[in-house]
């Protein structure tokens, strides 16, 4: 999946030199100039190299819709695919995590690969009626530690 970088700190009205806008965004200066290939406006008149915020903010925004992969509610995105796939079998497992949230997990339908994803408790009723869906036991944080009798204790 393809980095995010930061907008937060630039400004539609400045012009900045190429170190201070790949310092703001958290890229090295080669990035920023192999961006201008790909389509990032520079000033190269005069130097130093000007860009305009606006023209970063664009291009930034671009590189981040042309990344996107929508998936349907039925799909998670496969790591080994690279692409958003259906689970093998039509069938999730479902893991509480917290209240507010739990995480389905499945096998991928072409490679066999684990994917999961996070999901509200709350979206189960409206997905068990398009996928199949079992639920595992709630995961709490503690762990089982062995005393030297073998016995299980908890801390």
């Amino acid at each position: 999946m393809a980095q995010r970088y930061s907008k937060r700190g630039i400004s539609k009205a400045r012009v900045y030199t190429v170190k201070n806008a790949a310092r703001i965004v958290g890229v090295s200066e080669l990035t920023l100039r192999k961006w201008s290939r790909d389509g990032l406006k520079i000033i190269r008149d005069k130097r130093p190299h000007l860009l305009r915020g606006a023209d970063l903010i664009d291009y930034l925004n671009k590189r981040h819709v042309a990344n996107r992969n929508p998936m349907t509610e039925t799909q998670c995105y496969c790591m080994r695919c690279k692409a958003p796939k259906n689970p093998m079998g039509g069938a999730f497992v479902f893991q509480q995590t917290s209240d507010l949230t739990g995480r389905l997990s499945g096998l991928c339908g072409d490679c066999g690969g684990k994917f999961g994803r996070f999901c509200n408790p709350s979206d189960l009723e409206f997905l068990s009626k398009v996928i199949a869906i079992s639920h595992k036991p709630r995961a709490y944080g503690r762990a089982v530690r062995r005393g030297s009798d073998g016995i299980s204790a908890s801390p």
